[in-house]
C-alpha cells in the first residue's frame, strides 16, 4: 500500500500517473481520518471483499473490486452472506494488469455499473431513508411502552 507520509509527500503535492493524470494530495491523506470522510474525497474506490464498497456505491461513483484470490476465497467458503460476484458494485478484477487497466479507464471516463444483485441489495435506499427509519422507531417505541 502507498504510505504518503513515508514517501515524504506533503499537502498540495501532486502525483502524476503515466498517462499524465494528476492527483493532488489532500490533507486527509496525511492524518488519521474517518473512512467515510475519505470516501467523500475519492473519485474511485478499489477494494477487496470489504463491505465499504456498499457505502461508497451509494455516491454513484465507480467501484473496482480487486480480488486476486477470488478462486481460493470462493472454494474455501470464507463465510460471505452473498456471492460477491452477484452483488458487486462494479467490475471484479483478479490480476494486477486488470486492475491497473481498469483504474486508468475509470480515471478517463468514470462509470457506475453495479450488478442487478447490488441494486436489489440497496433497493430501499433513497433520499428519505433516514426519515423512514425515524418514523419506524417512533411507531416501534409507541407500541412498546
Amino acid at each position: 500500500p502507498l504510505d504518503f507520509l513515508e514517501m515524504g509527500l506533503q499537502v498540495g503535492d501532486t502525483l502524476v500517473w503515466k498517462d499524465d493524470t494528476t492527483i493532488t494530495v489532500p490533507p486527509a491523506l496525511l492524518s488519521k481520518v474517518d473512512t467515510y470522510e475519505m470516501l467523500l474525497l475519492a473519485d474511485i474506490l478499489v477494494c477487496d471483499y470489504s463491505s465499504v464498497y456498499i457505502d461508497f456505491a451509494l455516491l454513484q461513483r465507480p467501484v473496482l473490486h480487486f480480488m486476486y484470490d477470488l478462486d481460493t476465497f470462493l472454494k474455501d467458503d470464507m463465510g460471505m452472506a452473498y456471492d460477491i460476484r452477484e452483488i458487486a458494485a462494479g467490475e471484479i478484477t483478479t490480476t494486477e494488469p486488470q486492475i491497473l487497466s481498469s483504474i486508468e479507464r475509470e480515471l478517463k471516463a468514470p462509470s457506475f455499473a453495479p450488478t442487478t444483485g447490488f441494486k436489489k441489495l440497496i433497493e430501499y435506499e433513497n433520499e428519505e431513508s433516514c426519515q423512514h427509519f425515524v418514523d419506524f422507531m417512533h411507531k416501534f417505541g409507541a407500541r412498546h411502552q
